[in-house]
């Protein structure tokens, strides 16, 4: 059951030490999110969602409108912070504040999931290359775009995000109910973060091929899982 709060420490640890990668990330980042999207898309197609949509025909079908809410949660929030804006100032001062928000919800939420998916360590395991990847990449993206990221009181509240949804996740999983409603809930967000923020969007060959080689490696490794 703990192996989400271990596996979220060592995230939150890595976006502290995360300037020790700057120079290998910004070299690779594209490559990096790229594999990791691919990775984190096969895991929620192929693993997370079968799952979630197993439970819930057997327990209730109006679990399956919490992936929605997720997803139309974590829209609904980018949407309105982006709203009554009308000055180029308000819109750069608006820019930098949605991504430290976006950034404390996202990984929060990555938190929240792995240790929602404690049932299965081997998925647990799978989903921490990808938001390891993530977690590097976002927190040097973060530095570059809003330097107040860099002060030691919003490094540690960015940082606690992990950790902080890894035992919000944990609360919930006391509960078979209440876990199978989160857990659909989280796997809205996830769908949201992967599509808006995640897929690429630029038509680079490198960033395609990179993508498909995380889909293909990681949908080998979860169907080779599922004939043990």
């Amino acid at each position: 059951m703990y192996i989400g709060i271990y596996l979220a420490t060592i995230l939150s640890i890595l976006h502290f030490i995360s300037g020790l990668f700057i120079r290998f990330t910004k070299k690779y980042q594209d490559k990096l999110l790229s594999v990791a999207t691919g990775i984190l898309l096969a895991i929620l197609f192929l693993e997370l969602l079968p799952n979630f949509a197993k439970e819930a025909l057997s327990t209730n079908y109006l679990m399956f409108f919490l992936p929605l809410m997720g997803f139309v949660a974590f829209h609904s929030i980018r949407t309105y912070n982006y709203r009554h804006i009308k000055t180029k100032k308000e819109l750069k001062s608006r820019f930098r504040k949605n991504h430290i928000l976006a950034f404390f919800i996202e990984h929060f939420i990555l938190g929240f999931t792995l240790t929602l998916t404690f049932k299965d360590p081997i998925i647990s395991l799978l989903l921490f290359l990808p938001f390891i990847l993530l977690t590097v990449s976002s927190s040097i993206l973060l530095d570059i775009i809003d330097k107040t990221s860099k002060k030691l009181n919003m490094r540690l509240l960015l940082g606690s995000s992990t950790i902080l949804g890894a035992f919000v996740g944990l609360i919930f999983t006391l509960d078979n109910l209440l876990y199978l409603g989160t857990f659909g809930y989280a796997i809205g967000a996830l769908f949201y973060i992967v599509i808006r923020d995640l897929i690429p969007a630029e038509e680079k060959k490198e960033k395609v091929l990179f993508f498909i080689a995380g889909l293909i490696i990681s949908s080998i490794l979860l169907l080779i899982k599922g004939t043990i």
